[in-house]
């Protein structure tokens, strides 16, 4: 009797094992994965330079572009130099941005707000002074200027920069040495390498680590600001208003008073072009009014 009781607790006891070794199995068979991120390295595989151009006649802004000749249309590129533009200049050169989705390996971006000027664009136009001259035909700017956005508006530097800032990121050149890099930084694409797999037993679980590396492609891209005014000429027109009367005489004597208005035209006001502002020119202005007005009753 004890014999046949020991037999039926020994069978009850090896069902129950059976029963476990499932689940035991299972736990092998799915273990959990714990990820070890061992490196994260940006590289830097290209740098860019875009400019952008302001034009601007008798004191009124003609026309605005970019403009770059190895500008990668990426994605991730052109959202990041979107997105670093959102805010400057009130965001009109934002707008000239064109979304691309996807990939692409046409390189530049020629684009100008006039689309009469678009066909006119080339290398010359990393200074508004020379779009100025191509497109106005004007030989001369009266006033220009150039501006590295990373060095005079820091933050539009920080907000371009900010779009690609994981802890722990080394940034490279594509020859593997360290890059400090000041421009808007766009993600090309994403390499994710995995190695040194092993396993642990921890709280009864079976625990697979293994190592990962992630490597970005990147490209850097520089902004570059330049402006440039241009005036044209018209003796006597010293209000810049277009046209030679009275009002004329009246600005030069208010400029010859020491109250000179925001209207002024320097340039213009040198009715006999003699590189000097003064009484004579308004003698110059009253002859031209008095020709044009003999002009109407002829």
């Amino acid at each position: 009797m004890k014999t046949r009781q020991i037999i039926k607790r020994m069978l009850a006891a090896f069902a129950a094992l059976l029963c476990l070794m499932p689940a035991v199995a299972q736990q092998v068979d799915r273990p959990n994965i714990n990820v070890n991120v061992t490196g994260i390295q940006a590289k830097i595989t290209q740098t860019s330079t875009l400019y952008l151009g302001e034009v601007v006649l008798n004191g009124q802004q003609s026309f605005y572009y970019l403009y770059s000749t190895d500008l990668t249309n990426a994605e991730t590129v052109f959202a990041a130099v979107k997105d670093g533009l959102s805010d400057y200049k009130g965001g009109m050169y934002k707008a000239l941005v064109p979304d691309i989705v996807g990939e692409s390996e046409d390189k530049g971006i020629a684009i100008c707000s006039n689309s009469d000027y678009t066909a006119m664009m080339n290398a010359d136009w990393t200074s508004a002074v020379n779009a100025g001259q191509a497109c106005l035909n004007l030989t001369d700017a009266t006033a220009s200027s150039s501006d590295d956005l990373y060095e005079t508006d820091a933050d539009f530097a920080a907000k371009c920069s900010a779009g690609f800032d994981e802890d722990g990121v080394e940034y490279v050149d594509n020859a593997g040495n360290d890059w400090t890099f000041s421009g808007i930084l766009g993600k090309l694409s994403t390499t994710i390498t995995d190695s040194n797999t092993h396993y642990t037993f921890e709280n009864g679980k079976l625990i697979q680590h293994f190592d990962r590396h992630i490597d970005y492609t990147c490209e850097s891209v520089t902004v570059i600001y330049t402006k440039a005014e241009f005036d044209t000429y018209l003796a006597g027109d010293a209000n810049g208003d277009g046209k030679v009367d009275v009002a004329d005489i009246v600005e030069i004597v208010n400029y010859l008073q020491e109250q000179k208005s925001e209207r002024f035209n320097e340039k213009n006001a040198d009715a006999d072009n003699n590189s000097e502002v003064n009484i004579e020119d308004i003698n110059a202005i009253v002859k031209i009014i008095l020709e044009e007005h003999s002009g109407d009753r002829n």
